[in-house]
């Protein structure tokens, strides 16, 4: 079982780290939810560090730093909460009361500190005695508290959460529209993939938790465990390519069917009771009416976004809205990423504009091209979603 463990582990570890520079170096985007799958994926790191550093005996060198990840332990399910309900709740920051859920690992360290104010030589017979009898490690106790009450902590605090994950996610399910769950079923697909990962977890935990006062003495499945579901959450991110690569940004609980563009400036848009109070980090239905109008004005006022090189950041300045609050609006308000709902707007450009006398000798690739298609692919399926047809079946049906 310990060679089991240490050959998942270093694997999870460097995914970990893979999967991180991804996010922050090639993943431009900027949004709260990405922002807290690093610090998930981060937390998941350092944990099957510990792992590797157990299993190959590295704390021997370094005494010093053993046990210092454990309390990290304590803000998977708190930060795998944060994730989803920023994903599907429109969450564009911490709420005012968020960062209280990093108390119980704040204290789990403060139950440690006995043991990390240790002499290094002290701590390295006690890591030699873990290796020569494996159920001290978690029999053991090294803090104020008996050994086995942050274990059995640790399980009831993850369940509290991984309901509230369920919940979140079956509430979004039955609220909101059918077209933005068609447009959004993969990044659903992950969230619920996560949160069994997470409960997979709080399981084997669970198991652990009840071994330890019967004195069993394999305990290195909690590290097998962590190293088989990190991996798997690892390899679940690279085959959906649109949570690294930043196209999908949070949605909103309850979205209206709007996935269709107006051609009239004037639009309906849901305005909530002035009244009511605000959530922390969201956008209110005064500010939706704003920016939406700020919007339309720009892609009825003028034709840069026929340019191929019209990105977000392009709009952000056209329009003065930041940036991670534009890319979640138009997901919230539309259902759909920011590279479709522009493509929708070089579309209709082009069915509104097919007539004019320049492109008279222009073949429909040629035109696709003026209206910022640089792939002939993409053109035809923003096309045939729009349409539900291909530009040629459409414009012979136009021409009779």
């Amino acid at each position: 079982m310990h060679s089991f463990a240490s050959y998942f582990q270093p694997a999870a570890t460097i995914l970990c780290s893979i999967t991180v520079f991804l996010l922050l170096v090639i993943n431009k985007t900027y949004s709260h939810s990405k922002n807290l799958l690093v610090m998930l994926l981060v937390v998941f790191g350092l944990l099957n560090l510990n792992g590797v550093a157990y299993h190959f005996q590295w704390y021997l060198q370094a005494p010093v730093f053993h046990k210092m990840l454990l309390p990290f332990t304590l803000l998977i399910a708190p930060l795998t909460y944060l994730y989803i309900r920023s994903v599907l709740g429109g969450q564009l920051g911490f709420g005012k009361y968020d960062r209280l859920l990093a108390l119980p690992a704040i204290l789990y360290a403060l139950n440690l500190f006995p043991y990390f104010t240790m002499p290094a030589e002290e701590k390295r017979v006690f890591i030699v005695a873990y290796y020569q009898n494996e159920s001290l490690r978690v029999q053991q106790a090294d803090g104020f508290l008996p050994p086995f009450v942050f274990p059995a902590l640790r399980v009831i605090w993850s369940v509290i959460f991984i309901v509230l994950n369920f919940r979140i996610i079956r509430r979004f399910w039955q609220k909101t529209n059918e077209k933005v769950l068609e447009n959004n079923a993969g990044l659903l697909r992950w969230l619920s993939i996560l949160n069994l990962l997470i409960a997979s977890l709080v399981v084997v935990a669970l198991f652990a938790a009840i071994a330890a006062p019967l004195k069993w003495h394999n305990f290195y499945i909690n590290d097998i465990a962590l190293g088989i579901i990190v991996t798997i959450l690892g390899v679940s991110l690279f085959v959906r390519p649109g949570i690294l690569y930043g196209i999908y940004e949070p949605l909103k609980s309850v979205i209206k069917e709007s996935s269709t563009i107006s051609n009239s400036s004037e639009r309906t848009i849901p305005i909530e009771n002035p009244n009511q109070a605000k959530a922390p980090n969201t956008i209110t239905g005064a500010e939706a009416q704003r920016y939406s109008v700020l919007i339309t004005q720009f892609f009825k006022g003028n034709d840069s976004f026929l340019k191929s090189d019209f990105s977000l950041d392009s709009l952000v300045k056209e329009t003065g809205i930041p940036r991670y609050v534009l890319s979640s609006f138009i997901n919230r308000e539309y259902g759909m990423g920011f590279r479709e709902y522009l493509n929708r707007y070089r579309i209709q450009y082009l069915i509104a504009h097919f007539d004019k006398p320049e492109w008279k000798n222009f073949t429909l690739e040629a035109m696709a091209n003026e209206c910022g298609f640089q792939s002939r692919k993409t053109f035809i399926n923003n096309f045939r979603m729009q349409t539900g047809k291909t530009p040629g079946e459409y414009f012979k049906q136009a021409n009779g």
